[in-house]
């Protein structure tokens, strides 16, 4: 078998490294007087806040770490997704010769069957921890439907479903303009949705539109389709301290820079797959993350149940770690248990969901 730059328990791994950081951000980031990340938009003084907790750490260096740098997790999810499609889809000895429709149709299907017993469930939660309710009419029916993003300041709650939303554009892009076409019409869509995002001002309410739709998360993406087309370039990378280092440092100082910042995830998929590959020698480590790669999606899908239980305030900001770690594993056994119930609702309607996912 043809040596290929990611196997399938890589990928596993590297998913599994994303959703911790996910879910660690997305908890970390509500504390007060948290680091604000720069995701959506880039604000300089975030950097600059991070840059002097760095040089002047405290208690909550960890905490402020997963609180402005965790985000970065969605760049892996999204090679990961794109790289994923091509070896499916295109290097198979049998290529799949999916109708457009039924391509789209399958993986909306995909994403609603992930989501809607999780959605339901955090509604109810929600509504039971805090007392809040759904104010954006669109709230429901957009999420529903995988359409809320399109939305200009549309209200997403949970506020981590936008990936959803997001990730059904890119497939339906693949479908239409990458899928059996040259890597020309990628260079082209990244041309056009780099320009888009760098003719904007950094905190530009257009900006934030983008970077919750496709346009704005193409790069990561892009790269994954154009590494799983021509692996044979960088297949055999192996880790280097040095590099590992020059990398982390060429990520740092992209985010002092708006149009560095952009660019800045191509930068993380090249270090994550060198830290995939220094991993996978370590058997415990790479297995317990591999594991946790197995059940992402639906971590992912449950972890802000877990968020509105232990609702991030003042007074559990001195315990922030204590809260961290029931958090994580909270939402870890959660994911399991909710990927059991779809495997179950599945194996009733005679499929199965973990050949659903593969």
């Amino acid at each position: 078998m043809e040596k290929v730059l990611l196997n399938k328990k890589e990928c596993l791994f590297l998913k599994g490294i994303a959703i911790i950081f996910i879910i660690l951000h997305n908890y970390c980031h509500e504390f007060p007087s948290a680091i604000e990340a720069n995701e959506f938009l880039w604000i300089k003084g975030n950097i600059i806040s991070f840059y002097n907790h760095l040089i002047h750490p405290s208690y909550f260096i960890i905490s402020d770490f997963f609180s402005f740098w965790g985000h970065y997790g969605i760049v892996i999810f999204l090679f990961i997704s794109g790289y994923g499609l091509v070896m499916k889809y295109e290097q198979t000895s049998v290529p799949h010769k999916y109708k457009t429709f039924d391509f789209i149709k399958k993986h909306y299907v995909k994403l609603f069957s992930l989501m809607i017993w999780g959605f339901i469930a955090n509604m109810i939660v929600n509504k039971l921890c805090t007392d809040y309710f759904f104010h954006d009419i669109w709230t429901i029916p957009g999420q529903l439907l995988l359409i809320i993003n399109l939305i200009p300041n549309a209200h997403i709650n949970p506020g981590p479903y936008w990936y959803l939303g997001m990730t059904l554009q890119l497939y339906i892009i693949y479908i239409f303009l990458i899928f059996k076409k040259s890597d020309y019409s990628i260079y082209l869509l990244l041309g056009i949705f780099s320009i888009l995002q760098l003719s904007c001002a950094p905190d530009n309410d257009f900006l934030y539109w983008m970077r919750r739709n496709s346009i704005g998360c193409f790069l990561p993406f892009a790269i994954g389709i154009i590494f799983a087309r021509h692996q044979h370039i960088i297949k055999n990378v192996r880790y280097n301290f040095f590099i590992v280092a020059f990398l982390i440092a060429v990520i740092f100082v992209c985010n002092f820079n708006y149009y560095l910042w952009v660019i800045s995830p191509l930068f993380i998929v090249l270090l994550s797959i060198i830290v995939t590959k220094a991993c996978s020698r370590s058997k415990v480590l790479f297995h317990c993350f591999e594991r946790i790669g197995r059940i992402s999606s639906t971590i992912f899908i449950m972890h802000p149940i877990i968020h509105w239980v232990l609702l991030p305030n003042e007074t559990k900001r001195p315990y922030i770690y204590l809260y961290i770690i029931v958090y994580t594993i909270l939402s870890i056994l959660l994911g399991i248990i909710y990927r059991n119930f779809l495997n179950h609702v599945s194996n009733t309607n005679g499929t199965s969901y973990n050949k659903q996912q593969d």
